[in-house]
């Protein structure tokens, strides 16, 4: 059926700032505006969406969340691309504003420190991802890695293997069990024929004399005691050293919110 119009209540009286415009600042500026309140939004980038922007159009079509974002603007939000917050938000209270949102989000890949890191034909994540959406195609040679185990890392993985044409590698350190990637998203990526490799923890990566990516030197871990998190601990096994192949690899191993304020 036809999704009925929202309508606003009358307005309240107050103004509030929302910093990023994620799926956590558009649900708080969609109950808001709902509510009568005057919202203001300001998103760092030149795009909408936050973290919804990385995730693949394979997956998520673009014109899925526009029709959402729509509906939300015609309740009177207002929208400012290209405003990153870098002073504290209760400066925006200073200007005007009855109470500030902050969503910014988990924006930031965290680095993975490992030798032969450095240099081209490793990628982080979310950068790769934000490249791909806006129709960029990374060379990634033949074979690509995917080191972690989380819903970006699958994003990645089945990224990747759309630029190689060759199925990509997860190279993860725990087993399949203490994933915290969302089964379907799993699935996701192993129903397209790529690979996951369990209980393995990447040592360093291996380049030729020119510079260029040929291997990820890797280790094998068995499960030890249960972590903070409730999860068994990798323990790397000695002696149990080898090399698998790539052109490429992709780091996917955690995100950090990034708090210039």
């Amino acid at each position: 059926g036809k999704i009925r119009p929202l309508v606003a209540k009358a307005r309240v009286g107050k103004k509030v700032a929302v910093i990023g415009s994620g799926p956590s600042g558009f649900s708080a500026a969609f109950y808001l505006a709902l509510s009568g309140v005057d919202v203001t939004m300001f998103e760092a980038k030149d795009v909408l969406g936050g973290m919804m922007r990385l995730v693949p159009v394979f997956r998520l079509p673009w014109e899925v969340i526009q029709r959402d974002v729509n509906r939300i603007l015609d309740l009177g939000v207002k929208l400012e691309y290209n405003r990153p917050i870098t002073d504290g938000p209760e400066k925006l209270l200073e200007q005007g504003f009855d109470a500030v949102f902050v969503g910014a989000g988990f924006q930031k890949d965290t680095p993975l420190r490992i030798p032969g890191v450095e240099g081209p034909g490793v990628y982080a994540a979310l950068n790769l991802l934000d490249r791909t959406r806006r129709g960029e195609r990374p060379d990634l040679g033949k074979k690509a890695l995917v080191i972690g185990g989380g819903d970006t890392a699958m994003d990645a993985v089945r990224t990747s293997a759309r630029l190689t044409g060759n199925p990509t590698t997860i190279v993860y350190r725990r087993t399949r069990e203490e994933m915290p990637a969302s089964p379907e998203e799993l699935e996701g990526a192993l129903e397209e024929n790529n690979i996951l490799m369990e209980l393995v923890s990447p040592l360093r990566i291996i380049r030729d004399e020119a510079g260029k990516v040929v291997a990820l030197e890797c280790q094998r871990n068995e499960l030890g005691e249960p972590g903070p998190d409730g999860r068994r601990k990798p323990v790397a096994v000695p002696g149990t050293e080898f090399q698998v192949p790539c052109d490429s690899v992709i780091v996917a191993v955690g995100q950090s919110p990034d708090f210039k304020f």
